[in-house]
């Protein structure tokens, strides 16, 4: 090996070795703090009813089929929220600004954003009228502390 390719692949090895351990240090000590993140309202209460419950099997049968008839609300309005970015997309590029064709998609996301909220708010309500009393207080102390971010 001439000592011209041996300098330049000691400064390539010395190069590479340095990157990696920049790399490292700035991922070991200069983080941004993590910030918690917000438990989703129908992750909480299948969490609360399923695992830190125990529910009777008619109450257990009755959660199921008011999850499974939540999942398949969800899904079709997840389908919209989906539609309506692919035309907000399309009218952005079209508009350029915010013209009548990105005012009305970006209406048609937020609907369907709205309503998949009150569908998971209804979810939730149904699913704690299955609950009995003593069911139902742990259960609002559970949906309260994660939806204000606070411990039980």
């Amino acid at each position: 090996m001439t000592p011209l390719l041996r300098t330049l692949a000691l400064t390539a090895l010395v190069a590479l070795v340095a990157g990696f351990a920049g790399v490292w240090l700035g991922s070991a000590f200069f983080r941004p703090p993590q910030i918690a993140q917000e438990p989703f309202l129908r992750e909480t209460v299948f969490t609360v009813v399923k695992r830190d419950m125990s529910l009777s099997e008619t109450q257990e049968r009755r959660v199921t089929e008011i999850e499974d008839n939540y999942l398949r609300e969800r899904a079709q309005i997840r389908l919209r929220i989906s539609a309506g970015n692919a035309k907000l997309a399309r009218a952005m590029v079209e508009d350029m600004d915010y013209g009548p064709m990105t005012k009305a998609a970006t209406d048609e996301v937020s609907s369907a954003i709205a309503d998949l909220q009150r569908a998971t708010i209804v979810y939730a309500l149904t699913v704690r009228s299955v609950l009995t009393t003593e069911q139902q207080h742990i259960f609002d102390d559970r949906i309260i502390a994660a939806l204000t971010n606070e411990a039980p």
